[in-house]
């Protein structure tokens, strides 16, 4: 009897909800016809629910009482199956200790304990910017947003000086769909961590402290660029040398393209890494205005229209605020502009290029007198007028 204990996918970041082939449960069942899954939660997960609806005939349920698993999981083995058993309820977020326990001829075997961290990862986004001076409840781990000292504006921060043989790690709870076109992440950061020995490079064993940025679509941290450490900015460095701090003067940019390394329309989850070795430290790391396929901060789902359109707004008659919908059939030049009564221009609410899809505008008309306005898409060819009133 074989049995792959299946994770909730939006807990477990450790771990995910695939086989040995690194398969999700759907891709499973193709690769095997002889696999079934039984479900014994209270409510079924994702990867469960998918298997569910791709394979009706293959999905049985062993009610909510997990003491119920073990037969019904031995009538199915019996009779030649594969066993995917779903047995994992909501265990919160938080460091967890979980325990393996298998059977053989009546007699338990049970694994040593395994304590890992669970996070709980929000909704998933087409993109996502930030540039962390306002409230930021969207990260996990052991860095902080923060204003450090010496600087104007707050950053993510590993602790300075960061200290010896300890891993930061600091994950984005968002995950991203990556796009077709224009999926890529831009940040800035000081990374004054401790230089390997001269000529090293990331994965030689003389490769000392380094920072790096990963991300995963449920197996492997793939890096996103290879990991480095302070010799790569002059500026970090010499203040590295000098046992200096890291200051304002100090940021630089990097940009990667998540198409190199992962397909359109796979959901990812992306994370800041700083690996410090037992012996030397140095300033730490620090990271700002972190943007991901920004194009599509707004857009709110992945299911691309097939028309253009502009919706009435919501809600009408307003005070002060409303909310304006617009679909983009295709990648176009937009112009969102508000007019009063009299024709004249009283606010511009989009205003460069957008990728297809749908979008949300809020617009506040707090400095404007009660009437009747009209707003205005332009979209390449298409144009659309329709009328709202702001009634205070």
């Amino acid at each position: 009897m074989k049995f792959y204990p299946v994770k909730e996918e939006n807990l477990a970041i450790h771990e995910s909800p695939r086989n040995t082939y690194g398969d999700t449960l759907v891709q499973s069942g193709e690769r095997f016809s002889n696999i079934v899954v039984l479900d014994a939660d209270l409510a079924e997960s994702t990867q469960t629910k998918r298997f569910k609806k791709r394979f009706p005939g293959k999905f049985f349920d062993a009610g909510v009482a997990e003491q119920n698993l073990m037969g019904v999981a031995a009538g199915l083995a019996m009779s030649g199956k594969i066993v995917f058993a779903s047995t994992f309820a909501y265990f919160g977020s938080g460091s967890k200790t979980f325990q393996l326990n298998s059977y053989k001829d009546g007699v338990s075997y049970k694994s040593a304990p395994n304590t890992i961290e669970l996070v709980e990862l929000l909704a998933s986004k087409n993109g996502y910017v930030s540039d962390f001076n306002t409230t930021n409840t969207d990260f996990s781990g052991n860095m902080t947003i923060k204003t450090e000292s010496g600087f104007a504006n707050a950053a993510i921060h590993s602790a300075h000086p960061y200290g010896k043989g300890l891993d930061y790690i600091y994950l984005l709870k968002v995950p991203i769909i990556v796009a077709e076109n224009n999926a890529t992440l831009t940040y800035d950061d000081i990374a004054i961590v401790e230089p390997g020995d001269p000529g090293s490079v990331y994965g030689n064993t003389n490769f000392w402290d380094y920072v790096i940025v990963e991300a995963s679509k449920g197996g492997d941290w793939i890096p996103l660029s290879d990991g480095y450490d302070c010799r790569a900015d002059s500026r970090w460095l010499t203040a590295y040398n000098a046992g200096g701090s890291g200051t304002p003067a100090m940021w630089k940019s990097h940009s990667v393209n998540l198409r190199n390394f992962f397909s359109a329309g796979d959901e990812i989850i992306i994370r800041f890494r700083l690996f410090a070795d037992q012996y030397v430290d140095g300033w730490g790391w620090a990271i700002d205005n972190l943007s991901i396929q920004p194009l599509y901060v707004g857009v709110e789902d992945e299911v691309i229209p097939t028309k253009f359109e502009l919706s009435q707004n919501y809600p009408n008659p307003f005070n002060p605020t409303t909310a304006i919908k617009f679909s983009l059939a295709k990648e176009s030049k937009v112009s969102l502009k508000v007019f009063n009564n009299l024709g004249e221009q009283v606010a511009e609410l989009v205003n460069g290029n957008k990728s297809a899809g749908n979008y949300r505008i809020n617009f506040n008309a707090s400095n404007l007198a009660s009437g009747i306005y009209y707003y205005r898409l332009e979209a390449g060819d298409f144009v659309q007028t329709r009328k709202m009133i702001l009634l205070k």
